[in-house]
């Protein structure tokens, strides 16, 4: 008899929480009154925050739904998979770069009419409606505030530093985390490796195939990765994993790096080991400080999802690394981003959005062209002889397969252009003219080099917008303001 009473109190109580529940959707719906809302350029049913793997994804299943929507590129296009040279488990493809994986799912969004910017985020506002995102432009640094009737975060991570004496000194000088971008430079080097997971041993792969010598400096007694990738690459004669070891300190000779100090913790002992270039594959923390008052974030900064990839807020959706410290495989991003750009769809139709009647009244895309002659340099004595006839030079020494060279190439054009009749812009491909890039001192790219009568008067590591860069060039250059 107690067991039937008990079973329907349980019942009664499951009953009840049923309700209160639904009770509660429905009234939180009730913030989302469309009518209330004025439509215009800066209003958008969804805003996608990041261009990596989920975001593109995202943008894909919206596009063919013919939602208008933003996707807010941030600072690394194609986000972490662009800087990966080798990728040998997204389906359908054998070995393929990153970066080509990035390039084919920006062209896949763009052909359906994606509308994707070279913009970053801010600030947000998640405490108003429709919400409210503040971006800058990239390109001419201009901020503008937009609103979202539902947003998809996929602000992906950042790289993890190791903070030691010498990290931030000798940064773009021999220290750097994308073997990809700079790996070119340290042909026939001796590299280092700081890391025992999937990241440092694409570093290596990469790099073994370049440099001279590449010892990987795992602190722990193994290699946390395993696979026939692992083996193959710590199996070539010119790779050396050292475990139990961790870098304490990093040294130079203010120019570039020289050489690491490490310390062994079994045999409780420093050693100098001499070095051209160390590259730091430790892992990566969420870019979610942002929404740290806005959403419910675990103790490890991930932002926390059901399995429908909602957030502690509705309309509001996150996937891909942000919010999985579990996975992280480009794969599992994208699945992020269909589900996500799935269940974007289903709440504005909750709400009552119809795309027939609003789509005419939202998104007038933002086109962005500057044609400008800027000069591809072909050979060293071509390179001397612009140094010897003009007395300003901007040169930006770049990759091709570097996503954030690739950022940095709009805004270049734009400097040359405020710029055509003062200041002559060179490029410089350091794949194929390094003994330029070794010969001006340049460990990582994108990198800019100021010259004066033929003078190296200037070097910035790293990209800049397009306002940093012109107040840079008008105080080097004593050019008065244009």
């Amino acid at each position: 008899m107690d067991f039937i009473k008990n079973s329907v109190l349980v019942l009664c109580l499951f009953f009840l929480f049923g309700c209160l529940q639904f009770g509660e959707s429905k009234i939180g719906l009730k913030k989302f009154d469309l009518k209330k809302v004025t439509f215009d350029q800066n209003t958008y049913p969804v805003a996608i925050l990041g261009g990596g793997g989920g975001g593109l994804t995202a943008a894909i299943y919206l596009s063919q739904a013919n939602i208008p929507h933003i996707l807010v590129e941030g600072e690394k296009p194609g986000g972490a998979i662009a800087m990966s040279h080798s990728v040998r488990n997204w389906p359908g493809e054998i070995d393929i770069s990153g970066s080509n994986i990035a390039e084919k799912l920006k062209k896949h969004a763009l052909n359906y009419g994606a509308n994707i910017l070279p913009q970053t985020v801010l600030d947000i506002d998640f405490s108003l409606w429709p919400y409210l995102i503040t971006v800058k432009n990239l390109i001419d640094g201009k901020i503008k505030q937009i609103k979202a009737l539902s947003c998809i975060i996929a602000m992906g991570a950042t790289p993890n530093y190791l903070n030691i004496p010498g990290e931030k000194e000798y940064w773009g000088r021999g220290v750097s985390n994308c073997a990809v971008c700079d790996g070119t430079l340290y042909k026939d080097k001796i590299v280092a490796i700081v890391g025992g997971g999937d990241a440092a041993i694409n570093e290596a792969n990469y790099l073994s195939k370049i440099a001279k010598k590449v010892m990987i400096f795992v602190r722990r007694e193994k290699l946390r990765t395993k696979g026939r990738v692992v083996k193959e690459v710590i199996e070539r004669s010119n790779v050396e994993v050292i475990t139990n070891t961790i870098v304490k300190k990093i040294r130079g000779d203010n120019k570039k790096i020289n050489d690491i100090v490490t310390y062994n913790q079994n045999k409780k002992e420093e050693n100098v080991v001499n070095i051209d270039g160390l590259f730091l594959a430790i892992g990566s923390t969420p870019n979610s400080k942002i929404f740290q008052e806005e959403l419910d974030l675990d103790s490890n900064g991930y932002v926390i999802v059901n399995k429908d990839q909602e957030t502690s807020r509705m309309g509001i959706f996150s996937v891909g690394d942000i919010s999985d410290q579990i996975y992280r495989q480009l794969i599992t991003s994208a699945g992020d981003g269909c589900k996500a750009a799935l269940q974007v769809q289903k709440f504005l139709e909750h709400i009552g959005y119809e795309p027939e009647k609003s789509v005419e009244k939202i998104v007038e895309k933002e086109k962005v062209k500057f044609v400008v002659k800027i000069v591809d340099i072909e050979s060293e004595r071509e390179f001397k002889k612009i140094l010897e006839e003009n007395e300003k030079v901007f040169v930006d020494f770049f990759a091709p397969w570097c996503i954030p060279c690739q950022q940095m190439m709009p805004v270049v054009e734009r400097l040359g252009k405020y710029f055509s009749d003062k200041v002559v812009f060179v490029k410089v491909d350091v794949s194929k003219l390094g003994v330029l890039a070794r010969d001006y001192g340049v460990y990582n790219v994108p990198t800019f080099i100021f010259f004066k009568d033929g003078k190296k008067v200037e070097i910035i590591i790293g990209g800049r917008s397009f306002e940093d860069l012109k107040n840079i060039i008008l105080r080097t250059f004593k050019i008065g303001i244009l």
